[in-house]
């Protein structure tokens, strides 16, 4: 470490001939930090190369250096490039006193973390990290040559020799970086510190960096070396090793300065799992007739100066392949033709090719889906099943949005422009069927992938202003698959301005389309957590397009309304988390009902039971104009179908009732008691029973409540009632007026349901009895 505090280090060389971090690298740390992108911290600097590709992030980056040269060095740079966000300060990294505590986002240390005191630096870093903050140290250690193994066994010999630069390395900070950082990360606090990833070498996830250097710029670099600049500070005039080095390489391998050797590239090598796709048969089959139709064409029919046809399967069948889940959803991205045109062309290919395999390839013929602007179709799709898989074909694209929509105007695009439309890095990731190669244009998408986090491409508020549907869709992922939505999502979902635009450019279709995903995935808890976290609730689950009618024509109620859609509605979300726990709870026939339950609907019920008996005005006609707020929200705010709306509408609007009942002793009511008060829920009961009960349990009015719940499911099963909704009349209506001898009427309804109640009440009686109990109800009401 003295040799790069010494005045006589050339810190310009250093930042010269260094190879730099691409922003890649960088971006890979971004998706591993969760919290906000405010203040960064920057120690042991340098020049400042990574402190500048912090300052792309956050709002206010430091650079700290304990070299005035490498200060001064990283200052100039800093004027050169007009950068206003980022500061430089000569300071060792283990005392940082113009630092406050809890203050920083992200601490980095590249290429420096082996010089520090370790237990000093932790406790400095943990004091003046905020909660959720991350410290992240990174560096590389020795260059070398790809194809040139002479190369390798040379610098070793001159680098590390004994009769060379070897005693001339400070210890114990290069045996540290040697052994890539091992010693250090053993002396990390458990105590401050979680969530700790090391990734070294050729290790799964590891970092390999890759650059073309000239072997002048090369020797250059070696120069910067700390051993080097000590050797030739302690023996001048002396031949150095590095000097030496190239004079024996340049004469055993014939090679000049001027030659170029590939010594660095970036690369991100995946695990096993991230790194390649398996195929099934099937998709096997597909591409391998693609590939061959794309070589025919490469070769027979492209026409001069038109690019190579190349092919990609995008989206989320990457996603899922590479998650090892089978997907059947294959879209295919083209880079020359239309949809339509790739299409007829591979058809025309395989009637000529494949002339006795057409019914087995082709098992439909080509659908084409037209230009439609106002449902987001600017360039034609066309489908078509190959081995009896759907495929799409259609170009890739790039989109531009306006203020007033969430239809873009869409062009032909490249590869990147296509992934970088796309709602999240793990969606935009390529198949390319030419090189059977993932290709990850946002340089994002596998390590997102990989540590399941959901991230926008671009900048997240403008792409949710874009299109705020991709607000919903990111929270649709992270039920389906459990992942994590990435902070900067999270901050850009809860602008008002987001709210707004979902608002003002989605209809309530999409809306429900998105909310039945989310509710019916993996984990609808956790979407609902996100929703409310966000402050989306209100957004999601209103009255829709008769929202300002309502409001206008319930002038009474508006206080209330705000307040359930504000309070009482995020407050039903917080209870549903504890939804797990609670159904543990449950004795085990409960269960199981609720495991065959449509949670959909249940889910929705115990969220809008803040709404329940709640009847309002939506229409200024002189009748039939009211409406239960409940179903208003589900029928009109999701547009889900009135089935779904009349079911929650009746179990939350009736559960009061429903309660009352559960508070008696079911054993001692009439068995018609118990049967009509369920018959009312078509077939439904179970569902209304369990709803109730959670609902019960989440006023916490009733400590017995599953206890009593669970004896009224009990006795309605021991009563033979499970199916008294489909319980017919012992006699129908015509028979009986024959045998009444009464012409139809009025009078049939109301006598009617007294002998269902007695039916009910007499379940063996037979049909004279059932005649004889009418003849008696009849003359009592005569």
């Amino acid at each position: 470490m003295s040799s790069f505090r010494d005045t006589s280090y050339n810190s310009n060389n250093y930042s010269e001939f260094r190879p730099e971090y691409p922003p890649s690298f960088i971006e890979s740390i971004f998706s591993y930090h969760q919290g906000v992108f405010d203040k960064a911290l920057d120690v042991g600097c340098g020049p400042g190369e990574a402190t500048f590709h912090l300052a792309r992030k956050f709002k206010n980056t430091i650079g700290t250096d304990i070299s005035p040269g490498m200060v001064a060095q990283a200052t100039s740079l800093k004027e050169r490039r007009n950068v206003s966000s980022v500061s430089f300060q000569q300071s060792s990294s283990e005392d940082l006193p113009f630092i406050e505590d809890s203050s920083v986002d992200l601490v980095t240390a590249a290429e420096c973390a082996h010089w520090f005191n370790a237990p000093k630096w932790f406790n400095e870093m943990a004091r003046i990290l905020k909660p959720k903050g991350t410290l992240c140290y990174f560096g590389y250690v020795d260059p070398y040559f790809v194809d040139l193994p002479l190369g390798n066994e040379l610098y070793h010999k001159y680098v590390y020799g004994e009769d060379y630069l070897g005693p001339y390395w400070e210890e114990p900070g290069r045996s540290i970086l040697v052994d890539l950082f091992r010693p250090i990360d053993k002396q990390i606090p458990s105590d401050l510190f979680e969530d700790v990833i090391a990734l070294r070498g050729n290790e799964p996830g590891s970092l390999v960096l890759e650059r073309d250097f000239q072997l002048k710029d090369y020797f250059q670099y070696l120069y910067t070396m700390s051993s080097a600049h000590k050797f030739v500070q302690q023996n001048p005039g002396k031949e150095d090793p590095i000097q030496m080095f190239r004079t024996e390489l340049f004469e055993r391998a014939g090679l000049e300065d001027n030659i170029f050797l590939l010594m660095f590239r970036f690369i991100r090598s995946m695990s096993s799992q991230l790194s390649s796709i398996k195929l099934d048969d099937k998709e096997s089959q597909i591409c391998s007739l693609l590939k061959y139709f794309c070589n025919h064409y490469n070769t027979k029919l492209r026409k001069p100066n038109e690019p190579d046809l190349q092919l990609r399967i995008t989206g989320g069948w990457v996603r899922d392949k590479l998650l090892g889940r089978s997907s059947h959803d294959i879209d295919i991205a083209i880079n020359t033709l239309s949809g339509e045109s790739f299409a007829e062309k591979l058809v025309s290919f395989i009637k000529e090719n494949h002339k006795d395999e057409v019914e087995s390839i082709l098992s439909s013929s080509i659908h084409k889906i037209n230009k439609n602007p106002d449902k987001s179709k600017h360039l034609e799709t066309c489908t078509t099943k190959l081995y009896g898989i759907d495929i799409d074909f259609v170009n890739l694209r790039n989109e531009k949005y306006t203020e007033e929509s969430r239809i873009p105007t869409i062009d032909y695009g490249t590869p990147q422009e296509d992934a970088l439309r796309r709602d999240a890095t793990l969606n935009a990731l390529f198949y390319n069927l030419t090189t059977d190669q993932i290709e990850d244009f946002t340089e994002k998408g596998l390590i997102d992938l990989k540590q399941g986090v959901l991230r926008t491409p671009l900048e997240p508020s403008k792409t949710f202003l874009d299109d705020p549907l991709r607000c919903l869709r990111l929270i649709r992922f992270a039920s389906g698959f459990g992942f994590s939505v990435s902070e900067d999502a999270l901050q850009a979902m809860k602008q008002p301005k987001i709210k707004e635009a979902l608002n003002a450019k989605i209809s309530r279709e999409r809306i429900g389309v998105e909310i039945d995903k989310i509710l019916v995935s993996k984990d609808p808890i956790r979407g609902l957590k996100i929703l409310k976290d966000t402050n989306l609730l209100d957004a999601i689950f209103n009255f829709g397009d008769l929202q300002d009618a309502v409001y206008e024509l319930n002038p009474k109620v508006r206080e209330r309304l705000n307040q359930v859609f504000t309070i009482s509605l995020p407050e039903s979300a917080t209870k549903i988390s504890s939804l797990p726990q609670l159904i543990q709870q449950f004795p085990d026939d409960l269960k199981s009902v609720y495991s065959q339950l449509d949670l959909r609907v249940l889910y929705l019920n115990l969220l809008l039971y803040p709404f329940a008996q709640l009847r309002l005005k939506f229409s200024t006609k002189p009748t039939k104009n009211t409406r239960y707020a409940t179903e208003m929200i589900v029928r009109d705010g999701l547009k889900y179908s009135s089935k779904d709306s009349d079911t929650v509408s009746l179990i939350v609007d009736n559960y009061q009732e429903f309660q009352h009942l559960v508070q008696r002793d079911v054993s001692t009511l009439p068995r018609s008691v118990l049967g009509m008060a369920i018959r009312k829920y078509n077939g439904q009961w179970e569902l209304n029973l369990i709803i109730c009960l959670l609902l019960s349990i989440f006023e916490g009015a009733d400590s017995n409540a599953i206890e009593r719940y669970h004896s009224t499911y009990q006795h309605i099963k021991n009563q033979d009632l499970s199916q008294v909704h489909s319980l017919r009349p012992l006699v129908d209506g015509k028979t009986l007026c024959k045998e009444l001898g009464k012409k139809p009427g009025p009078w049939m309804k109301p006598l009617m349901d007294k002998l269902l109640v007695w039916q009910l009440d007499h379940p063996t009686e037979d049909f004279a009895s059932y005649i004889s109990r009418a003849k008696t109800i009849l003359d009592e009401t005569l």
